[in-house]
């Protein structure tokens, strides 16, 4: 009985030190530097009516889960800026019934977008990238058009929870890249 009492003291106390590793990346650390984002309407190039809002709240959400990101509506106020356009879009067929007749479609949407700080102009982050997400076809217009919808709302929730991690896990954290590089310096 005594070796049992003195395994678990030994498995919890390991599990302990084992997890004092951690680091969640979707929590801001506490010795982050608040900053204040003005993110932008992005331009829409598509023919798909009201992209860009599905775009913009879908940023407002994921950048209003910390409260170290000030969002502000004046670029004047704010110390970085996200902007964004929507290049593309194409709908391609990807599988098909026994009928020969399309049953799914994959949502292919082209963005880039670029973060700037406001005090010299310089670009801290830039991506283009295509982002792509499976939807039913259907022959009901209208549901295939909410089909399409859904699609494109989980693109943009894709898209924002990404520039959302990168701004509390790199911008938020200057230290970051210095330290990285210092660690790959001495290897």
């Amino acid at each position: 009985m005594k070796s049992y009492g003195k395994l678990s003291l030994f498995l919890i106390i390991s599990l302990l030190l084992a997890s004092c590793g951690y680091y969640n990346p979707y929590v801001a650390r506490s010795d982050s530097k608040p900053i204040t984002l003005h993110r932008s309407m992005w331009d829409n190039q598509t023919n798909e009516l009201a992209l860009e809002t599905t775009f913009y709240h879908a940023l407002s959400d994921w950048l209003r889960k910390t409260k170290l990101i000030t969002l502000t509506d004046s670029k004047e106020e704010a110390e970085y800026v996200l902007t964004g356009e929507i290049n593309t879009i194409d709908y391609p067929e990807i599988s098909y019934a026994s009928n020969r007749v399309a049953s799914e479609l994959r949502a292919n949407l082209s963005v880039s977008y670029k973060i700037i700080e406001t005090s010299t102009g310089k670009i801290s982050w830039q991506q283009s990238e295509t982002l792509d997400e499976t939807l039913i076809k259907v022959s009901d217009q209208i549901q295939l058009q909410k089909n399409k919808n859904a699609a494109l709302a989980i693109i943009a929730d894709d898209l924002a929870e990404k520039i959302y991690l990168h701004i509390i896990n790199s911008i938020m954290r200057p230290d970051r890249d210095t330290q990285a590089m210092e660690s790959n310096n001495t290897k």
